[in-house]
């Protein structure tokens, strides 16, 4: 949900003729008539943040004629709050037109909470007996930006941050996936789910911490109104009440990014679960840090070779140094990386749930040195040697790589395997296919030649006349030689077919 800072526009000033100006007025009123309207021409009402409400109203009358003016105030839950004006005070325009303002200190002991909304109204009365009536409403939250309000990311826990980029969607839905699981380990590890609302305050939105006043020219704290410009002292107590009012907790960061948010944010989860078994107890900095660090949704691997190259040198910073946080910067990036280093090496010898073990068990111990003992089976000043040595082993840097949401890692499980039988299965049966094989060198053998030969032309046959009587005498004796004749010749060229055969047998061999 959205939610932008009311921003009523004012009517400047109405233009009066020579002559009575009223109808004029009356024919140009800024917003929808509404029914009761008659003579108020405009009205503003505007959130000074986090001090007070500021509201005008301009008439159609001259101040002279005004005889009483009532604000109404309807919170969403109390009772309402009834200002009758001194007109003598709130009456800052009186001719050619009457204009009221008003600016109503906000309760310190019960400010209407952030993001509500909170309905007003104006009855006005004049010295004819002519009464005007307007209703508005405005949202009390810093009107300076558009507020994207209780975005949930389980049903315990919610964000609401200023809506200051084209990404600011985009970074909501990553800090919902990666948030969620960090809310919901704490809950397992700590056996709780407190309600948690997160309200982001970016450093550039504001100057003061608490956020909400900035310094006028004078170098006074004030808040200001952003349409009228008013400004009303501030009290830098008002902006904590108004959030412990509406149970919002307070997250500042330098800008809004993912990265940012999701370190800050864990960390105000990480206090949320465990200060309410730490109360009173003398907790070391070093250890919070540490316990904070690991429940971060990305890994510490930076920290990593800013440590190491301290121990190396044998520089790490003592056991007293780094019970509280540094107070200058000098030696906040090295306090940082032990502080992590110190709750890993822990982890690393004795298993996370041992360190959610030791930092549950501080609720009932003596002292963290007892606790320490206690849960590692060693003192507590053997710690910074500890960890200078196991800085230097082959398991620091993948300690300083934990990430607690990570997917587990699948462990093969044994087993029992079925050995496969062997079955036979009908093949082909190979059959003897000749292959013809070239051995030694393959030569090309010529074929047989043919020779011409004369072949005798027969002449052409001739009819010779026969003498009369002789075709009844019977054929003559010499047809017997010519078959054998022929017999001869054929019997010849057999045997020539034959030697041919043979000489052709021998040349091929």
């Amino acid at each position: 949900m959205r939610v932008k800072g009311h921003r009523s526009a004012h009517l400047i000033v109405v233009i009066w003729l020579l002559l009575a100006g009223r109808t004029v007025a009356q024919d140009a009123p800024t917003r929808t008539a509404q029914p009761e309207q008659n003579y108020i021409l405009s009205w503003t009402g505007e959130v000074l943040y986090p001090q007070a409400l500021h509201f005008t109203v301009a008439l159609g009358r001259l101040g002279a004629e005004v005889a009483l003016a009532r604000l109404t105030l309807i919170p969403e839950s109390g009772d309402p709050v009834v200002l009758d004006m001194n007109l003598q005070d709130s009456l800052v325009v009186r001719a050619p037109y009457a204009e009221l303002a008003y600016t109503y200190v906000l309760p310190a002991a019960a400010p209407p909470p952030l993001f509500s909304t909170i309905r007003y109204r104006w009855d006005v009365l004049t010295t004819q007996s002519e009464t005007a009536r307007i209703d508005d409403s405005l949202v009390m939250a810093d009107g300076r930006v558009t507020w994207i309000v209780d975005e949930a990311v389980n049903p315990s826990f919610s964000l609401t941050l200023p809506d200051v980029s084209a990404d600011t969607q985009a970074i909501v839905a990553t800090l919902r996936r990666t948030l969620r699981p960090v809310y919901e380990r704490l809950a397992v590890d700590l056996g709780t789910s407190p309600v948690l609302q997160v309200m982001v305050y970016p450093d550039e939105l504001s100057q003061s911490i608490p956020p909400g006043c900035v310094q006028s020219d004078t170098g006074d704290w004030v808040a200001r109104g952003l349409v009228t410009g008013i400004e009303q002292t501030c009290d830098l107590q008002m902006a904590d009440q108004l959030l412990r009012v509406s149970k919002r907790t307070l997250v500042r960061v330098p800008t809004v990014t993912t990265a940012n948010l999701q370190a800050e944010i864990t960390r105000q989860l990480v206090d949320r679960f465990y200060q309410p078994a730490w109360a009173g107890k003398d907790v070391p900095a070093w250890f919070l840090n540490g316990i904070q660090s690991l429940y971060l949704p990305a890994s510490n691997l930076n920290s990593y070779g800013t440590l190491a190259a301290v121990a190396r040198t044998g520089s790490l910073l003592s056991l007293d140094v780094m019970r509280q946080p540094p107070e200058s910067a000098a030696n906040r990036d090295l306090w940082h990386a032990q502080s992590e280093g110190m709750v890993l090496y822990i982890a690393a010898q004795s298993g996370i749930d041992r360190v959610i073990q030791l930092a549950r068990s501080l609720e009932s111990a003596g002292s963290f040195d007892a606790a320490y003992e206690s849960s590692t089976g060693r003192a507590l000043s053997a710690l910074l040697p500890d960890l200078r040595r196991w800085l230097f082993t082959s398991g620091a840097p993948a300690a300083f790589g934990l990430n607690l949401y990570a997917p587990a890692t699948a462990t093969p499980t044994v087993t029992r395997t079925a050995t496969p039988t062997a079955t036979l299965t009908p093949s082909a049966t190979p059959t003897l296919t000749p292959t013809a094989t070239v051995t030694g060198v393959l030569t090309f053998t010529p074929l047989p030649t043919f020779t011409p030969t004369s072949t005798r032309t027969l002449a052409p046959v001739t009819v010779t006349p026969r003498p009369p009587g002789s075709l009844d005498a019977p054929p003559p004796a010499a047809a017997s030689s010519y078959s054998s004749a022929a017999l001869l010749v054929m019997g010849a060229a057999l045997l020539v077919a034959i030697i041919v055969l043979l000489l052709s047998l021998f040349r091929r061999r």
